[in-house]
């Protein structure tokens, strides 16, 4: 059962949920978070090289190195996302894609 929403953080939205134990019925209150569809991308260059981003993390107050990635957004597939990604975060395009997860 939820109980009701505790923050929406545009990304991901925090809500508490009360759960019955299926052995006993016993009920415990949890924090549960929904998240957007993500979708990342590992792009390799003519030349074998792993294309990266620098990007700022608030939670560790750091910038950080990672593969370009983002929000699928509505109407969107995910080979959609991350080509709009790709482009956006490092100027470059693709070809080919290959789905692995």
């Amino acid at each position: 059962m939820r109980t009701g929403p505790i923050a929406d953080h545009h990304v991901l939205r925090v809500h508490e949920d009360v759960w019955a134990d299926p052995r006993d019925r016993s009920q415990h209150q949890r924090v549960a978070i929904d998240a957007d569809e993500w979708a990342n991308v590992v792009a390799i260059t003519a030349d074998d090289k792993i294309v990266m981003v620098r990007q700022v993390r608030f939670g560790s107050s750091e910038v950080g190195l990672e593969i370009p990635g983002g929000v699928v957004d509505p109407g969107e597939t995910p080979e959609q996302a991350v080509r709009r990604e790709l482009e956006e975060e490092t100027g470059y395009g693709a070809k080919s894609f290959r789905s692995v997860g």
